[in-house]
């Protein structure tokens, strides 16, 4: 998915906005009117269930919906603030720099270790200001952003699903690629 990368457009930072299919109608409000305070040139892009309400804000958003193929979506961004759910493992996969809140209870834990590893900058209450600066911090400053990209897919290569099948196949002597037959 990385291969889907497209040139950025100078001056331009995209950020997506992810939240999982909840119904979080308080939390894209409460992102978007953080948004709106971001000094710069963005674009927002969201996807996701359930679209937002109305954005009266000074940046342009954009509406993806559901995705066939996130990764697409997400090899387009320079940032996103998305819940800590499991959006994140793709997101560092992609190498793309987060702001995360946990959404629920179980998110927790994945907000404090990417944080504490350096991929995400970690958002603790539903304060719009406390977001904001998270979001303006990750935006200006572009050696934190590739430090956290680096770090990001150190964590996360993709590679993982191919490393369980090896590890699957290799006692029945099919590491090797020879060819064999489940049936």
């Amino acid at each position: 998915a990385r291969s889907h990368r497209l040139p950025r457009l100078p001056g331009c930072v995209r950020v997506l906005v992810s939240l999982g299919g909840g119904d979080h109608e308080g939390e894209w409000r409460g992102v978007l009117e953080s948004l709106a305070t971001v000094v710069g040139n963005v674009e927002i892009f969201g996807f996701g269930s359930p679209r937002p309400g109305a954005y009266a804000g000074r940046h342009e958003v954009r509406w993806l919906g559901t995705v066939d193929h996130p990764a697409e979506a997400m090899a387009n961004m320079d940032i996103a603030i998305t819940a800590a759910g499991s959006t994140v493992w793709e997101l560092c996969c992609m190498g793309i720099p987060m702001v995360v809140r946990a959404l629920a209870e179980n998110q927790v834990p994945n907000a404090q270790s990417l944080e504490a590893v350096g991929c995400a900058v970690a958002v603790w209450s539903d304060s719009a200001t406390e977001r904001a600066a998270a979001v303006q911090l990750v935006l200006n400053d572009a050696s934190l952003r590739a430090t956290m990209s680096a770090r990001a897919t150190e964590l996360i290569d993709g590679l993982g699903a191919q490393r369980v099948a090896s590890a699957i196949c290799e006692p029945i002597g099919a590491a090797d690629g020879a060819e064999w037959d489940l049936a």
